[in-house]
């Protein structure tokens, strides 16, 4: 299960997994956050087991 959450800047996405062990969204990427356009943050979904 993934959420996108809008940045500040209103045209790209926040890309969040759901996390069974802190029990809460969490960031995704090996260094935390990541930012993407909305078509872009799609494709990292699919392409991401975790999801």
């Amino acid at each position: 299960m993934a959420r996108l959450r809008t940045d500040t800047d209103g045209e790209h996405v926040e890309v969040l997994y759901w996390s069974l062990r802190t029990d809460r969204w969490s960031p995704t990427g090996p260094s935390g956050r990541t930012i993407l356009p909305p078509d872009q943050a799609l494709r990292f979904i699919a392409a991401e087991a975790i999801f």
